[in-house]
């Protein structure tokens, strides 16, 4: 996903062709990472960042923040694979509300947007919703096994 959002930058990803001759507008392809829906009362915002150096990572209620670069260069897969072995091998409980933050983005919007003002405005809160927000993207590490192609 971290190579694909670097060609989607430098403009190396080819657009879609309707008909087969027409291309189609590549923006919204460039939304996919880097950009957060912030929630209003009113209204909501998206908002996107120009470039971010690191990942939120979900992982049995935890929530980590994963550098991807090192010395403006992106990790080799190995080094992500380093970090993402640490999550899963770390025992810690999630601290108290930690484990069901992303339920407040799923639920009424002016609800989210009145609690993230009044609990998430400052302090330990405020720095650790930006480091998910400002987030390349988010990424949920499983424990269980899975099969390719088959559901359920």
């Amino acid at each position: 996903a971290l190579k694909y959002r670097t060609e989607l930058e430098l403009e190396k990803v080819k657009p879609l062709m309707a008909f087969s001759s027409v291309p189609l507008c590549s923006i919204q392809h460039k939304r996919q990472f880097n950009t957060v829906r912030i929630p209003g009362k009113e209204t909501d915002h998206i908002v996107h960042y120009s470039d971010s150096q690191h990942i939120a990572v979900y992982h049995r209620g935890r929530w980590y923040k994963v550098l991807t670069y090192y010395r403006n260069q992106l990790l080799q897969p190995c080094e992500l694979q380093i970090q993402f072995d640490e999550i899963l091998r770390d025992e810690t409980p999630p601290v108290d509300g930690e484990e069901h933050l992303a339920a407040l983005t799923a639920g009424d919007r002016t609800f989210w947007a009145t609690t993230r003002e009044t609990f998430f405005n400052t302090g330990c809160n405020r720095a650790s919703l930006d480091a998910i927000e400002k987030a390349a993207f988010v990424l949920i590490l499983e424990d269980s096994d899975f099969e390719i192609g088959t559901v359920g």
